[in-house]
């Protein structure tokens, strides 16, 4: 009984050993902690561009197909689009274009749906034609049935090879993607 008395424990962690675990485990913490804002602004940036991308990607598709739409016939739809107006930094539209007006560009009464809302921390801060400023700050997208290039125009006269547009973070002015359309071959392409 007395040879279990004398023996002491040795295992286990010092007092000191375990403070410096707790220090760089708070060290750790407090970096994470630090970087977590803008981690959540690039993440919500990249998510509102793929939104974009997509709704882009959806007109160019309605195009391709036979997307109807219930107040008109196949035959009475030109193509569709996408319109970005920077008066409205928030918001965007995809329309489609009669073969009534056939101008290839957003008209009020072309709305497929309502206004896309951009509800995240994000605006489109820019609209570049071909490399200059859009005139109005406006471009319609538009890809007519049955073909794959974009048709990009800021009123309906001048045309463009491409468009750049920039969105933005309003929370994280130096945090932006640009969206680049080109008219060849309608190619969506995120930089």
């Amino acid at each position: 009984m007395d040879k279990l008395k004398n023996k002491t424990i040795t295992g286990g962690f010092s007092l000191i050993e375990l403070m410096v675990t707790i220090v760089i485990f708070v060290i750790i913490s407090s970096v994470i902690i630090f970087n977590y804002p803008n981690f959540r602004d690039k993440m919500s940036l990249s998510r509102e561009v793929a939104n974009i991308v997509s709704d882009i990607r959806t007109a160019q598709v309605y195009s391709l197909g036979t997307k109807q739409h219930e107040n008109f016939g196949i035959n009475e739809i030109k193509g569709y689009g996408v319109y970005f107006n920077t008066t409205s930094p928030k918001q965007y539209q995809i329309f489609l274009d009669l073969t009534s007006s056939d101008n290839r560009i957003y008209n009020v009464g072309e709305e497929v749906g309502s206004a896309i809302q951009i509800t995240t921390t994000n605006k489109i801060s820019s609209l570049k034609c071909g490399g200059g400023s859009c005139s109005n700050n406006e471009v319609s997208i538009f890809y007519s049935r049955p073909y794959v290039n974009a048709f990009i125009s800021d009123n309906g006269t001048n045309l463009y090879d491409y468009v750049e547009i920039e969105v933005q973070s309003t929370s994280n002015s130096s945090l932006k993607k640009t969206i680049k359309v080109n008219k060849t071959t309608g190619h969506v392409e995120v930089y």
